[in-house]
């Protein structure tokens, strides 16, 4: 069996001692419902790029305390993606958030749109904790050693854009048929790459307008329809296939 990654806080790795511990939920997932017995090994880290191997050593009421066996600093990946997703209703947004842990993307910035179902700003804020409880649990099955970091919504999408801080910065559209994502993925490798999609309506002309102001470029994703939650996540992974990123090796 696949053990997902257990994090931890940095107080809880002892690196002189060679002990780490893993307590509250993960520590209860951990003994009663994966049953990890003393000997087994585990894969812990701090969410930050450190991936300790371990082995468990001890398990006391809530609390599993594990023998490191090796340390693995993990540079996050490059180009590092950020996907803009254009709020809809919450479920889509859940899944939306789901898909992003598994599929790589490195922050995931919400916002509200013309056409979107949601239009308050407080709406959305109330569920930043839900969405970030999703994204951390979503990459502790994927094993990320980096988990996915889910920001503050914005009401627009201004400097927010890595168009204006020498990023490639891309809009998918429906209506976009001639570019498709090949032809504006650069063959040298960006620091970051914006990933742009928009809610269950589309952007509006004027919505597309803006963003090619300031600096983006559209593609499409070909002749199939994608749904709002599950577009993010299928970009990312042509994004990190195109730049190589999918032969490497799991840890």
């Amino acid at each position: 069996m696949t053990l997902p990654i257990f994090y931890t806080e940095p107080e809880n790795m002892d690196m002189d001692y060679r002990r780490v511990l893993i307590s509250g939920e993960d520590a209860f997932r951990l003994s009663h419902v994966l049953r990890v017995q003393t000997g087994d090994r585990i894969l812990s880290g701090n969410g930050k790029g450190i991936v300790l191997e371990a082995q468990v050593d001890e398990i006391k009421g809530n609390v599993v305390y594990c023998a490191i066996e090796s340390v693995r600093k993990v540079e996050a990946e490059r180009p590092f993606i950020t996907l803009f997703q254009a709020v809809s209703e919450m479920r889509r947004m859940d899944e939306a958030v789901r898909m992003a842990a598994e599929a790589g993307v490195g922050k995931l910035v919400p916002f509200l749109s013309e056409r979107g179902e949601i239009r308050k700003i407080e709406q959305i804020k109330s569920r930043l904790k839900r969405w970030q409880k999703i994204a951390l649990e979503s990459s502790k099955v994927a094993r990320r050693a980096w988990i996915l970091e889910v920001t503050e919504p914005l009401s627009m999408l201004n400097s927010a854009l890595s168009c204006n801080h020498g990023g490639i910065s891309i809009l998918f559209w429906e209506n976009e048929k001639a570019v498709s994502l090949s032809e504006v993925l650069t063959d040298s490798i960006p620091e970051k790459l914006d990933i742009i999609i928009g809610p269950v309506g589309g952007f509006s002309e004027r919505e597309v307008e803006t963003f090619m102001e300031m600096g983006c470029v559209k593609a499409g994703l070909g002749g199939l329809i994608i749904r709002t939650e599950t577009a993010g996540s299928y970009a990312s992974m042509l994004v990190r296939y195109h730049y190589g990123l999918l032969s490497r090796g799991a840890y």
